[in-house]
């Protein structure tokens, strides 16, 4: 460590792979770090959304009266367990047969995604969606266009986020100089220079 000039300071620990020295050109050695640039994300599933709006409540209502009347008859010769059990599951039936429902969408809070993206991203799906049930050629076209306009979007946003924190950083008084460059396979390449 005594040949050893540079210092690795983070905010995030946490990111950091591997830190250790190699041999340098001259006298003093070289620190090499192996750190993750971005956080990794934990993935939410989809939830289960009911929609009470759209139920049918008449088909509810009689359904209930049902089995009111069979659970009322039988619940003596049930234990406690086993009636909560029924109860518990009935009411699981009843709502997926009667009451509709949908899956929300995961949205990571992405710093460089606006909301003009997001209403990009939704119009997409609409787009999408309606080519796909209309199943008519001509519906294809568009969705194609806004797809195409929307993904180059996001890139640009993506790389331009990139590109504020490391100027950020250089602006604070970092000595470091840092290049973002992107090849034919769209694979990303950082390197830094002192």
């Amino acid at each position: 460590m005594e040949k050893v000039l540079d210092l690795f300071c983070t905010n995030k620990p946490g990111l950091t792979k591997n830190i250790c020295t190699i041999p340098g050109i001259s006298d003093n050695d070289i620190k090499l770090v192996d750190s993750n640039l971005c956080p990794p994300f934990n993935k939410q599933p989809s939830r289960k959304i009911f929609q009470f709006d759209k139920a049918d409540w008449a088909k509810i209502k009689q359904d209930c009266q049902e089995f009111q009347h069979k659970f009322l008859s039988e619940y003596l010769t049930r234990s406690v367990e086993d009636n909560w059990v029924s109860f518990k599951k009935y009411i699981e039936v009843l709502m997926t047969t009667h009451i509709l429902s949908k899956f929300t969408n995961v949205w990571h809070n992405l710093p460089w995604l606006s909301d003009s993206l997001k209403q990009m991203c939704k119009k997409k799906e609409r787009f999408f969606s309606h080519s796909r049930r209309t199943g008519k050629p001509k519906h294809k076209p568009a969705f194609q266009a806004l797809k195409k306009s929307t993904r180059s979007a996001m890139h640009k946003a993506y790389w331009s986020y990139l590109k504020s924190l490391f100027e950020e950083g250089i602006n604070e008084g970092n000595y470091a100089h840092s290049g973002i460059t992107l090849n034919h396979k769209g694979k990303t390449h950082l390197a830094w220079h002192h």
